[in-house]
């Protein structure tokens, strides 16, 4: 019956089979009301002769930033000369528990003098970076490229998404309010793809 569920990736909680269908004695499963759930993320492996049902790969890898990496995060914090961002995305790698935490220095944002953060970026945007370096366990980040920046935001006075209105400028559909950042250079062509 469940046959079709090998190799398909599941997370915690999950429901893997039957009791009645296989046995439950691997750690990577539990037994509920006699069905099994996964009880760690990882892609199903039965074996139909020995009638097991185990979760592979449970422990999955850390994704390791490196210096160079392009990382994805949203701003969760405005500083007076630096803005902090939780990382989402290494890559074309989504961190399934994204604990790793990244600033932009007001020197990193563009090749253009910023006076001010609030010009280049707001909380909750969505920005496209580069990794630069690292100090303790936060990395730092540049978004001194066109392709880097502001690849999602939404208006700060009612929350629509904003559209392109020259290089970084946004305008809002709803209420007319423009805004200033530091947009990619692909912020419209990207911002439907990528969604957390």
């Amino acid at each position: 019956m469940t046959q079709g569920l090998n190799g398909k990736f599941v997370s915690i909680g999950d429901f893997v089979g039957e009791e009645m269908e296989y046995l439950s004695e691997d750690p990577t499963t539990y037994e509920k009301n006699g069905k099994l759930y996964a009880s760690t993320s990882g892609k199903i492996e039965i074996n139909p002769n020995k009638r097991t049902i185990t979760i592979k790969n449970g422990k999955i890898k850390k994704k390791e930033i490196k210096i160079g990496d392009i990382v994805i995060g949203r701003v969760t914090m405005e500083r007076k000369f630096t803005v902090g961002l939780r990382i989402y995305k290494i890559g074309d790698y989504f961190m399934l528990n994204p604990n790793k935490f990244a600033n932009i220095h007001v020197s990193n944002v563009s090749k253009q003098y910023i006076e001010r953060l609030g010009e280049a970026f707001k909380k909750t945007d969505i920005v496209r970076a580069r990794v630069i370096g690292k100090v303790g366990k936060e990395l730092e980040l540049t978004t001194q490229s066109q392709k880097l920046g502001v690849i999602s935001c939404d208006c700060t006075v009612c929350g629509t998404k904003l559209t392109r209105k020259g290089r970084n400028f946004l305008e809002c559909p709803f209420c007319g309010k423009r805004e200033k950042r530091k947009i990619s250079s692909d912020y419209e062509k990207i911002e439907e793809k990528f969604k957390f």
